[in-house]
């Protein structure tokens, strides 16, 4: 990309400076013209902390070399791995119609940018699309015939959107909601009952047990049916494995290591794929690798719900 990215990009920091800087060159190499910047605080009790963040905080500001406009919202008090995204988010697209986001644990590849600039501006007025993701964590499995592709899953490592699909989102969900969801996934056959047993679950235990904010984004995509557009090749690296991580804290699962970014395939060279209709074999395997989503799994989350509500 040679010249700066017109559309804005909000990056979310906290306190890991290493994946940060990796973030960073990957948008320093497209220079967005706008770049919002979003930093949770510091915990209370964790010691050394508020000095980690502050060293994230400014070694992004200082090293913001090209010319574009800054915008911060760096907080004082800490919000979790929740609030603190979804907060930053809002704010985001209080501001901007549409945008690119990428989290401090998620490098970009160049083409990344020119995919998400192409999909938000073909989309924009497509309003089953929910997303333009750079993650295709299952690109191993098929060949690269064309641009895009659609599915029924989101995928935040990557991600942009627009701010009247965002408006939609909603962090509070009703054991009633999740029933009402569950008819209406039944009566449209996408997806398995063992598929909807394991997503039906997944939704109870993020009502009173989850610290995450994306699973109520996929609710969303399943209430209102959105698609996300994905790479044909995978575009962005995940580097938050590891102990310091908020959830990912175990080594990187296989899927991981087969969808490395490639430079072999310049996706925005392919024909797009302009019939919007999920893979629904890709889909499949995308929920089965990514999500663990098989019928034991399904079976678990179950009994597990069942013990959990049966003790509050």
């Amino acid at each position: 990309m040679n010249r700066p990215l017109k559309i804005p990009v909000l990056l979310l920091i906290f306190n890991r400076i290493n994946t940060t800087k990796q973030v960073f060159n990957s948008i320093r190499r497209v220079k967005p013209q706008k770049l919002y910047v979003a930093a949770d605080g510091p915990r209370d009790g964790v010691a050394g902390e508020k000095e980690m963040v502050n060293a994230v905080r400014s070694y992004v500001m200082q090293n913001i070399d090209w010319d574009c406009e800054i915008v911060t919202l760096f907080r004082h008090k800490n919000l979790g791995g929740k609030y603190a995204p979804i907060d930053a988010i809002t704010w985001f697209f209080e501001h901007e119609r549409m945008g690119i986001i990428l989290e401090d644990d998620c490098v970009a590849t160049t083409e990344f940018f020119r995919f998400c600039e192409w999909g938000l501006e073909k989309y924009d007025h497509e309003k089953r699309i929910g997303m333009i993701t750079g993650s295709n964590l299952v690109d191993y499995a098929y060949n690269a015939r064309y641009r895009n592709g659609f599915s029924i899953y989101f995928n935040p490592w990557g991600w942009a959107s627009w701010s009247d699909r965002w408006q939609n989102y909603d962090a509070c969900l009703s054991f009633g909601d999740i029933t009402e969801l569950d008819i209406k996934l039944k009566e449209e056959g996408l997806l398995t009952v063992w598929e909807r047993l394991f997503w039906k679950n997944v939704f109870k235990h993020t009502i009173g047990f989850s610290t995450t904010w994306d699973f109520y984004l996929q609710f969303l995509f399943f209430r209102r049916s959105l698609f996300s557009v994905y790479p044909t090749k995978n575009l962005i690296m995940n580097i938050g494995f590891g102990s310091n991580a908020t959830r990912t804290k175990s080594p990187p699962p296989a899927y991981w290591r087969k969808s490395l970014p490639s430079n072999d395939v310049d996706v925005m060279s392919l024909p797009v794929c302009e019939r919007i209709e999920a893979n629904v074999d890709r889909d499949r395997l995308y929920a089965k690798t990514i999500w663990n989503c098989t019928p034991l799994t399904a079976i678990k989350l179950t009994f597990t719900n069942l013990f959990r509500y049966m003790r509050v």
